[in-house]
């Protein structure tokens, strides 16, 4: 009775599968079958803002060499899940899984955003946050507003005034 130790060194995604392994000395000879399972920790995730679309702001999430394919997920500051607005996971020419995920900020999202990923096979996962500030949403002019209220209303009296010019013109 002993134990073995098997080291094996720069494993790629095409050594997976079985292996027969046999133990021999001059008294024994023992065979056991082996299943090599493969997994890739990719990047941390690299965010950034985009600009400006649909009323709030673009920000993207990419990361890349995944094996197998992760699991990605956006969190607001209290730990919530959000919705992605597109997600696309491709396979590079080493067969790792790159990915990228975007979402819409809205106004009002004052906070910390985390773009969270996950590989279950090691049950580990890369995070990285961002803070979005209010600042970053373009903000209403107050003289927009005003202008907004004030001109229906100046091009009312515009028109009654010229109505009324033309009634006492006849």
């Amino acid at each position: 009775n002993g134990s073995v130790a098997l080291r094996i060194r720069d494993i790629r995604l095409s050594d997976k599968g079985q292996y027969n392994c046999f133990f021999e000395s001059r008294s024994f000879f023992q065979g056991t079958l082996l299943e090599l399972e493969v997994a890739g920790l990719g990047s941390a995730p690299l965010i950034s803002v985009e600009g400006y679309q649909d009323g709030g702001i673009r920000v993207v999430c990419r990361s890349a060499g995944w094996y197998p394919e992760p699991e990605v997920i956006w969190r607001d500051s209290s730990g919530r899940h959000l919705l992605s607005l597109s997600e696309t996971k491709s396979r590079g020419a080493n067969s790792l899984f790159d990915t990228e995920y975007s979402i819409i900020l809205q106004e009002n999202a004052n906070q910390n955003l985390s773009c969270w990923i996950r590989n279950f096979r090691l049950n580990q996962a890369k995070e990285s946050v961002i803070y979005i500030s209010d600042s970053f949403f373009p903000g209403v002019n107050p003289w927009m507003v005003s202008l907004s209220v004030l001109l229906p209303i100046l091009l009312g009296a515009v028109a009654f005034t010229l109505y009324r010019l033309k009634l006492e013109s006849k």
